[in-house]
Order: structure tokens, then C-alpha cells, then sequence
């Protein structure tokens, strides 16, 4: 015959029974999200999802300003780059299209004589009373000043010297002078007017001398005292290259038509590198560099 069970174990039979119905032994991801949802307030998860988007926004705005501020930095290297190139350009194009200034080369010291004053008169008639006079010294050549009066003795300059002194030079062959002096030469008791010039750019003057070779006479010979209507003399076509005192010289030369002996009717050189000697009688060009070398 069965034992009945003591009070006891009754008790502790039904607890258990009790445990076991009210807590279920299986469970599944649905049933605990919704017991999580259930059991969180609605309030907090809102506050989660902004905070979220949040997060997100700034992430997204700093992604674009880091792409900005990329595209800042490459187009202020750019612009520093071309900046340094146009001022490369700048020096390049300064140094090599810049003209030098250069100090005007010297025609030598020589004795000046009684200078020629414009309002006194015209200059041909003056040289030609200095010509026959007898205060210019032997074998030297002599300058003679060319000013505008005799309160400030001020010298003319090379376009206006040109223009006293009758010679009719184109605008070109002007601006290759820098200086125009008049000059008197006393050798066997003949006194022979000659002309000193200087340029700065001896290439340039020798292209315009060229130029000028078929009006070179006409322009000069009222000032040198050269007869051009000598009926007795026929005057070469051209100038020609010869030597004088081994300096180079551009001769014009006429012939006796008697005799037919030549003579130098006119000639051009350089005495120096800058220093151009027209003349008709050949000693004056040794003259005025014998001067000017003993200066050196």
C-alpha cells in the first residue's frame, strides 16, 4: 500500500509546478524585442535615432568640407605658381628689354678757339673771316664753340649746331649724333674747316653715312668751303673705302681735267671708336688722333 506524501513535500511539489507554468522554457529574437520595446521608454529611443542622424549630418558636412578645403589648397598652389612665374617673366623681360644707360663717350680735350654766337651772324661768313685769319695756331686742331649769345655761352645742340651750320641731314642721321663740333686746322699757312662728331652707336652712324654718301657733299660743302661748280674739275660718282694713317676712311675724290690728277675733294673715317672725323685735307684726321690718343 502506498505511502502518502508527507505535508511537506506537498508544498514543495506545488511550487515547482507553479515555476514551471508561469516562465516558459523556450525564447526567440522577436519575443525579447518586443519585451524591449515594451519595456523602453518611447522618448528615449527618439532622443537615440536623433542623436544618430545627427552623428551622421556632421559626418557628412565634415566629408564636405574636407573636399573643400582640398579644392582651397590646390588652387592656392596654383595661383602662387602662376604668380611666381609672372614675376620670372617680369625680371626676364625688365633685364633683357630694358635699356642701359651709358655714359656718352668723350670726343677728347682740344683748344677751343672764339666761340661762333648764332645772333652775330651767319656761320658760313664767320668761318670763312676765321679761315683767313692768323690766330689759329699751326698744326693743331682748334675747336670753335657754337652757343646761342654771349651772356650764358650756352652750346647748341646737334640738331640746332646742324641746322647753324646749313647742313640739311635727315631725322635718322641726326639722332645717330650725340655731339657736333666745328673745327679749324692751320697747316702751311691754309686754315681748312673740318667737322668732329660723335655717336654712341657706331654701326648705326656708319649705315647712315652710307645712306647719306650721295648728298654728303651738298650738305657739307658750304660749311667746309668746297667749290662745287669748278668747271675744271670733274667729280668722282661715288665715295670709295681707302686708308689713311691706317685708319679706315670713305674718299670722295675729284680729277683735273687738264692734268687729270686726282685729288681728295672730301672724305669720312673714325678717328676712334666714336669719333668721326669730315674733313678735306688728310692731316687733319692724324691730327685730331694723335690728340685724342695722347689723351689715354
Amino acid at each position: 500500500m502506498a505511502e502518502k506524501p508527507t505535508p511537506i513535500e506537498e508544498v514543495l511539489k506545488n511550487d515547482t509546478a507553479t515555476n514551471e507554468s508561469s516562465h516558459p522554457v523556450m525564447h526567440t529574437y522577436e519575443s525579447d524585442l518586443s519585451l524591449a520595446m515594451n519595456t523602453t521608454d518611447a522618448t528615449v529611443v527618439q532622443e537615440l535615432l536623433q542623436t544618430s542622424k545627427n552623428r551622421e549630418d556632421a559626418q557628412e558636412e565634415n566629408q564636405v568640407l574636407h573636399q573643400q578645403r582640398g579644392w582651397y589648397t590646390t588652387g592656392s598652389i596654383i595661383l602662387i605658381l602662376l604668380a611666381l612665374a609672372a614675376l620670372g617673366y617680369g625680371v626676364y623681360y625688365y633685364q633683357h628689354l630694358t635699356v642701359t644707360v651709358l655714359k656718352s663717350p668723350s670726343v677728347g680735350v682740344f683748344q677751343n678757339g672764339a666761340p661762333l654766337i648764332t645772333a652775330d651772324g651767319d656761320s658760313i661768313q664767320r668761318i670763312d673771316e676765321l679761315t683767313k685769319g692768323t690766330s689759329i695756331p699751326e698744326n693743331k686742331p682748334v675747336l670753335i664753340p657754337l652757343v646761342t649769345d654771349s651772356t650764358t655761352l650756352t652750346p647748341l645742340d646737334t640738331e640746332r649746331a646742324l641746322q647753324y651750320m646749313h647742313i640739311n641731314a635727315t631725322e635718322p642721321f641726326v639722332a645717330t649724333l650725340s655731339l657736333v663740333r666745328l673745327g679749324l686746322y692751320n697747316t702751311d699757312n691754309s686754315v681748312s674747316p673740318f667737322l668732329l662728331l660723335s655717336t654712341d652707336n657706331p654701326e648705326i652712324a656708319t649705315k647712315e653715312f652710307l645712306i647719306a654718301e650721295p648728298q654728303l657733299l651738298s650738305m657739307v660743302s658750304p660749311i667746309l668751303g668746297i667749290d662745287t661748280t669748278n668747271q675744271a674739275t670733274e667729280v668722282a660718282p661715288t665715295f670709295t673705302s681707302s686708308y689713311m694713317y691706317n685708319l679706315p676712311v670713305r674718299i670722295l675724290k675729284s680729277v683735273d681735267l687738264d692734268t687729270h690728277i686726282e685729288t681728295i675733294l672730301l672724305y669720312y673715317g673714325y678717328a676712334t671708336d666714336h669719333t668721326i672725323v669730315v674733313a678735306t685735307n688728310p692731316t687733319i684726321l692724324k691730327a685730331v688722333y694723335d690728340t685724342i690718343i695722347r689723351q689715354q
